[in-house]
């Protein structure tokens, strides 16, 4: 994707998500939240021990959703970006988190990367590891396997770039192709997300305001919550970042990719 045009598209995301800043999202259970219920157990307990692996091992987390529908969000690139923030998916210190997003109602699946990860993962790679691992296996109805594929090659290509050796995880990921990494230190997208970020905050505190004089920070989900079944599963309030779920507070960076199957 042109630089130019993912910079307007992530500019009218920030000006527009916050109109959304009071509506539900889902609370994090863990790094899987199967909350469309499509995951086979099995494949389930295996994305989970390899994303496991990969925090204890790299300090990256990657989070694997699947959500009914996305709305009353108008695209998947805004619900991600408010999802992304909520949960504080990442290091704070290193924004290193990855979000893989199935929404089954419109057939939409993304993958959103944080700002320390877009120079391993940038658009391009993030396009092909949909299309090569995820979007084949969407195509035939098989959404749990396409999950697994696609969470594997996220964690292959972040431990091969740390240096880090899960031969032993038999991930069989395939083979995407790695990419020139970006300078370090912050650009202008981490710029946009901290704005972002402050904006909600701020309409948030005054929105409490207005119902009742309250001005505390707004609402962070728990822990690890219980288990949430098919539909958008349980929700917490609209509110600021809590990193939740096992989450350690990172930033999207606005990039990555989406696929529609």
């Amino acid at each position: 994707m042109h630089k130019n045009f993912r910079f307007s598209v992530f500019v009218m995301l920030f000006i527009c998500i916050p109109l959304f800043a009071d509506t539900p999202l889902p609370a994090p259970a863990g790094f899987i939240n199967d909350f469309a219920g499509v995951l086979r157990v099995d494949d389930s307990k295996e994305i989970e021990r390899f994303t496991t692996i990969l925090k204890e091992k790299t300090g990256s987390e990657l989070a694997v959703v699947t959500v009914q529908s996305f709305q009353p969000y108008g695209s998947i690139e805004e619900y991600v970006v408010a999802l992304f923030e909520k949960w504080g998916i990442g290091r704070k210190d290193a924004d290193d988190g990855v979000l893989l997003i199935l929404a089954m109602d419109e057939r939409k699946v993304k993958i959103e990367v944080g700002y320390g990860l877009e120079g391993l993962i940038p658009d391009s790679v993030a396009g092909r590891i949909l299309d090569t691992a995820v979007i084949p296996d969407f195509q035939r109805g098989d959404f749990s396997g396409g999950l697994v594929k696609g969470a594997s090659a996220i964690v292959s290509l972040i431990a091969k770039d740390r240096g880090v050796d899960l031969s032993d995880l038999n991930l069989g990921a395939q083979e995407i192709p790695e990419a020139t990494k970006k300078p370090g230190g912050p650009g202008p997208m981490a710029f946009i997300v901290i704005v972002y970020i402050i904006i909600v905050a701020l309409s948030i505190i005054f929105r409490k305001k207005g119902k009742g004089g309250r001005t505390g920070p707004p609402n962070s989900f728990g822990g690890s919550g219980g288990h949430y079944g098919g539909g958008s599963g349980g929700h917490s309030g609209g509110g600021g970042r809590s990193g939740g779920g096992g989450f350690s507070g990172g930033h999207s960076g606005g990039g990555g990719a989406s696929r529609g199957f």
